[in-house]
């Protein structure tokens, strides 16, 4: 990288500065918002982190105006970072197209684009509904749905794996509204291998917030299953390789099969 007075910072945000001071005075000059452009937000957030190295830092202690000339680019680069991300209403959510492989949920006004599940995935959760929605029917509580958009709090839009909605939720709603706008009671979601564990918990954070009773997050690969209420911080964990069942006695008594059932196996 050269000497402390031949230090070269390469072409961050199209500018290359040579010598001890020029860049430091070429950048502190760009700190103002309207100085930037937003194809240049991810080239400064590079410079930032090649500021943080150590060895940088003991080359640029000679110089005193770095500091606030570093400080001033986080800022900026921190508020163009918000600027550029795109939120969305619930309207502008439900206007778009979805495309093919892809699925979409809204978080917060944040459109979520996750891959397509699996054929794992999918059977898992067809596996479920074949043994909830007859014994929801049947006893006329309510529906049992599928990828169906559901309408939270604070533009939040999410689409369970499988929904347990009761007939008291139910009783008045237009079913023909996208997203629906209530709160499932009872949700389950398949966990797929793309998940974050930080995304999986805003979105339970979001059901449970809203008013869902319970949500169930179903592991593949673990065959486990994680169930939170929001009366706990931490979930109840069952085991399907432990004979542990599946079962919610207040909102659907009398229903109760092993778990070992819907996790189907990975070879056929």
């Amino acid at each position: 990288m050269g000497s402390p007075d031949g230090y070269v910072i390469p072409a961050f945000a199209g500018i290359t500065v040579r010598g001890s001071t020029d860049w430091i005075s070429a950048f502190a000059g760009m700190t103002a918002a309207s100085s930037f452009h937003v194809s240049q937000v991810e080239p400064l957030r590079t410079l930032l982190a090649v500021l943080k190295n150590p060895r940088v830092c003991d080359i640029l202690k000679p110089i005193g105006d770095w500091i606030p000339a570093f400080a001033g680019m986080a800022r900026t680069v921190g508020r163009l970072g918000m600027a550029t991300k795109t939120l969305l209403s619930i309207e502008q959510y439900a206007a778009l197209e979805e495309r093919g492989g892809v699925r979409y949920e809204l978080s917060e006004g944040e459109l979520i684009v996750t891959p397509s599940a699996s054929y794992f995935h999918n059977e898992t959760r067809d596996e479920f509904n074949a043994r909830l929605r007859p014994f929801v029917k049947k006893r006329k509580l309510g529906g049992v749905t599928s990828e169906t958009d559901v309408m939270l709090a604070g533009d939040t839009v999410r689409r369970p794996d499988v929904a347990f909605i009761s007939a008291e939720r139910l009783r008045g709603i237009d079913l023909r509204k996208v997203p629906l706008p209530l709160c499932p009671d009872l949700v389950i979601e398949i966990v797929s291998e793309n998940d974050r564990a930080d995304d999986l918990i805003l979105k339970v954070t979001q059901y449970l917030a809203a008013g869902t009773r319970a949500v169930w997050l179903l592991y593949q690969t673990t065959r486990l299953a994680y169930r939170y209420v929001p009366s706990k911080l931490e979930p109840e964990v069952r085991s399907a390789d432990a004979g542990h069942t599946f079962e919610e006695p207040e909102m659907l008594p009398g229903l109760s099969f092993p778990l070992a059932e819907i996790f189907p196996p990975f070879e056929m």
